[in-house]
Order: structure tokens, then sequence, then C-alpha cells
């Protein structure tokens, strides 16, 4: 069978991760640069900033989640480091890790620039260029150099994980360095099979028949 050229372009694009300027995260890896964004973000559908403090350092956690036009979600992250922990330490961060993010295709690229205006990402004082990435099932994280972790008063670079998911869920982030700050943000889901639906479909019917019946049963006995 032979292929038409926009036939190839869809494999090659497909083979090799769903934006040709961003980086495959495939899993098991380490090391890995980040390509630099480009293009521009989608739709708004959630964000949140979670702060809080870690024995030896305080900061938040910014965490949003776009749809592109094709219907497939990013999800971004950023880091402020912005105080002392609780015993007075103020420690630069080493490493952030990103979780439930199993079975998805995944693009890793960063942005030092405020991509969002008058949103909860800012210009980053911390360069992107510095961080690799890397990935083991379902974990991704973001590494720093020694020379260049994100110290106190500074912020990251944003991070931007495109999925092939189209929906979204709970997930968790964490930010470590000598300790470890976790929080509840977003991590892609998986939507489920038509036999799943199926199956949980017949579940409710069954439920529903099991509830007539005991309303019949009441009624006859009173």
């Amino acid at each position: 069978m032979r292929r038409t050229p926009k036939v190839l372009a869809a494999l090659v694009a497909t083979l090799c991760g769903t934006h040709a300027s961003a980086t495959l995260l495939l899993s098991p890896s380490s090391g890995v640069p980040l390509s630099l964004f480009s293009g521009s973000l989608g739709t708004y559908v959630d964000g949140a900033e979670l702060s809080g403090s870690a024995q030896t350092f305080s900061g938040t956690i910014r965490a949003a989640v776009y749809r592109e036009a094709s219907g497939t979600l990013d999800f971004l992250y950023q880091f402020y480091n912005w105080g002392p922990g609780t015993d007075g330490v103020s420690n630069a961060i080493s490493r952030m890790s990103f979780y439930q993010f199993d079975g998805f295709t995944i693009d890793a690229e960063y942005s030092d620039a405020d991509l969002d205006g008058a949103g909860i990402f800012t210009v980053a004082n911390n360069p992107g260029t510095a961080a690799t990435a890397d990935r083991s099932d379902g974990v991704i994280g973001i590494n720093y150099d020694v020379t260049n972790k994100v110290a106190l008063a500074e912020t990251s670079s944003t991070y931007i994980f495109r999925t092939d998911a189209t929906s979204y869920g709970a997930g968790t982030a964490s930010v470590i360095d000598g300790s470890t700050l976790t929080r509840t943000a977003f991590a892609p889901a998986a939507v489920p099979e038509l036999g799943t639906w199926m199956a949980m479909a017949a579940g409710f019917g069954m439920l529903g028949r099991s509830a007539r019946v005991r309303r019949r049963s009441s009624s006859s006995l009173a």
C-alpha cells in the first residue's frame, strides 16, 4: 500500500512525539535536556498555587492544565523558593518530581518567560538550560545542576509536559533538597475503555433493579 506524504508525516510525528520541536521523554531515561517551549498554550482548564514549608525551605508549586486544539492536555509546573523552612534553613532546590504519568506519551519543554500574562506563572530567574529531565514509569523528575539549584528568592523555569491524555485528575508534585515539600496537583487520567463503561453501566443497572425489588418487597409486607 502506498502512503501519501501526509500519512508519512503523521506516522513520523506519532513515533517521534506529539510535537516535533519537543523532547520525547521515554521511560526509563535520565539526564535528558529539555527543549525550549515553542508555539502557544492552548485553552486554560485548571490551575493552582500550592504553598507550604518543609524543614529546609518554603515555597510555592504552581501547577496548571491546558487543553490543545487537538483535545490533548498539557501539564505545567513551576516552583518559587520564597523562604526558610521550619528548621530556619534556606536550602536551594535540587529536584522536582511529578507523579501519576504512567502509560502516557510525554513531550518535555521549558520556558523562562511569563507564559500566561496575568495568570499564576511568572518570569524565571533560574534558567532552565541548566536542568535535565528523567522518567521512570509514571514519575517525571527535573534535576538541577549543583551550580544552579533554585535558591532562596528564585523562581524556576516553567516546565511543560505535553501528553496524549484527554482527561486529568489528582496527581502529586514534590520539591526536594534536604527535605521534601509534597502537594496534590494535577496528572493525566486514563479514559475507561468501552468494555469498562459497559461493565459499569451493567453494575449500575443491577443496583437499580435490586433497589426496585427491595421497594416492592417492602410494599407487599406493609
